[in-house]
């Protein structure tokens, strides 16, 4: 029988380092497909750098929708996915297929992001969310220092024992006229806690 114990998160956020840098609502688990598909190794759980049109790397999104995008820096193409919040605008995003879970029960959910706001700054809201189960929750508060520089996200989720699926949530500044942007690559989830 699936436990419903909420995963345990904790986190860390740092600025991706110089050679990784690019350039350039829901009351319950939304429905993912039930098969976990990845192309992940052993030390993987899961990996997506949406460079490919892979199965596991496919996305739902709610609101406020994300688009895949294409940017070019010193020469190497890059895709990720982004979206610009009006003010008071609602968004979330998932993979749709569920994540294999750790054996250990301990999983690092590691990524790249963009949050740029011209308002007040809302948090980015990660959640590992179990099948079954309730969502380990996490809001990453920092804010890139402009829509060129990436943020590196790591995330120790504990007590992970069922499939589940990762969902980003934010809303819009309050402030009439505000924007914020944000974006998502590099994806991973790992056994074990982060570095």
């Amino acid at each position: 029988r699936p436990s419903t114990r909420r995963p345990i998160p904790t986190t860390t956020t740092r600025r991706a380092p110089p050679a990784t840098t690019r350039r350039p609502t829901t009351a319950s688990p939304p429905l993912a497909k039930s098969a976990p598909i990845s192309n992940a190794t052993s030390a993987n759980l899961f990996l997506c750098d949406f460079e490919s049109d892979l199965e596991e790397c496919k996305l739902r999104s709610g609101g406020t929708k994300w688009r895949k995008q294409k940017n070019t820096f010193d020469g190497v193409p890059n895709t990720y996915h982004a979206t610009i919040l009006d003010s008071r605008d609602q968004t979330e995003i998932f993979f749709e297929n569920l994540i294999n879970p750790p054996k250990s029960g301990i999983a690092c959910l590691d990524f790249k992001y963009k949050k740029v706001s011209t308002g007040e700054s809302m948090p980015l809201r990660v959640l590992a969310w179990p099948f079954k189960g309730k969502p380990g929750k996490v809001n990453i508060l920092r804010d890139s220092p402009d829509t060129k520089t990436w943020i590196r996200a790591q995330i120790t989720y504990r007590n992970i024992d069922n499939y589940f699926l990762v969902m980003l949530k934010s809303a819009g500044p309050p402030q009439r006229a505000s924007r914020m942007y944000l974006a998502v690559d590099d994806v991973t989830i790992r056994e074990g806690q982060c570095d």
